[in-house]
């Protein structure tokens, strides 16, 4: 309890000594990271310009590609650095949005996969990977379409 006299005194806590704040501990919780140019796109919709697609650059070449787009006006390019997981990154700019994985070399099929599961889990509106000729769609996990 605080007394009149001294206002500074530590009032004691309510609680049991073993939750005060050394014994409790926090679950490590590490911030993900936006992927490159993904300030573009949040700058495009700030004011007002969304785009239509957002494609997703994988691989050595992916840089050199996403530049290229970053004048389009519909279309918004986002980078997934080369040897990075994509659970690295926070993907929830691309909530609501059709989202291209573009790979830029030859990645594996599966790895490609995974990539465009982890944006529908960040909640893109469908998912496409990109090879070439075709665009193969990915299905959200359990098969539903």
């Amino acid at each position: 309890m605080t007394s009149i006299a001294n206002p500074k005194a530590k009032r004691k806590p309510d609680f049991p000594p073993y939750l005060s704040k050394p014994y409790v501990k926090r679950a490590k919780t590490r911030r993900r990271r936006l992927p490159p140019y993904a300030r573009h796109l949040a700058e495009r919709i700030r004011t007002g310009r969304p785009p239509d697609i957002v494609r997703v650059f994988t691989g050595p070449y992916a840089w050199s590609r996403a530049m290229e787009l970053l004048s389009s006006p519909g279309v918004s390019p986002l980078v997934l650095p080369p040897g990075e997981p994509a659970s690295r990154y926070d993907w929830r700019l691309v909530r609501g949005y059709i989202t291209i994985v573009v790979p830029t070399s030859c990645e594996p099929i599966t790895w490609l996969i995974r990539v465009g599961a982890e944006l529908l889990r960040a909640g893109a509106d469908c998912c496409g990977i990109d090879l070439g000729d075709t665009v193969l769609p990915v299905r959200p996990a359990g098969g539903a379409a």
